[in-house]
């Protein structure tokens, strides 16, 4: 069983270096300016945002993927999926807000794998312990 955690999103500040970083590694073409430029203005609007975060460590990797946000948060957290969806090589919904917005709000937006934080980027505030039904 993975552990989740209660934590505060400490995200603003990030550099076009911080952003190529985090590609380093994946598969496809280097981020344009444009979209190194989209990472910085939403990780500025994220920062200082509670959320529910699951440690990926037990997946051999140092970072958080987020789990869940609160309701009010959700127009914050929905321009994060839409950054992602501007990756020439795997997104979706490449320049097309309208209709991406349209999707999430209809709750009919289907994502990929849950966005992930360095672990630098999350402020653990507690754990959160999930009972057990069994």
């Amino acid at each position: 069983m993975f552990k989740i955690f209660k934590a505060i999103l400490r995200t603003a500040g990030k550099t076009p270096d911080d952003i190529k970083q985090m590609y380093d590694g994946s598969v496809g073409p280097e981020p344009s300016e444009e979209e190194i430029q989209g990472y910085i203005d939403v990780y500025n609007k994220l920062d200082g945002l509670e959320v529910v975060v699951y440690d990926r460590g037990q997946f051999g990797v140092a970072d958080y993927g987020l789990y869940v946000w609160q309701k009010e948060d959700d127009e914050r957290i929905r321009e994060l999926f839409y950054q992602a969806e501007q990756d020439p090589y795997f997104g979706t919904y490449v320049n097309e807000r309208d209709e991406f917005i349209k999707d999430w709000e209809a709750e009919e937006y289907e994502f990929g794998p849950s966005p992930t934080f360095r672990a630098d980027d999350v402020e653990i505030i507690e754990e959160i312990l999930l009972k057990s039904t069994s």
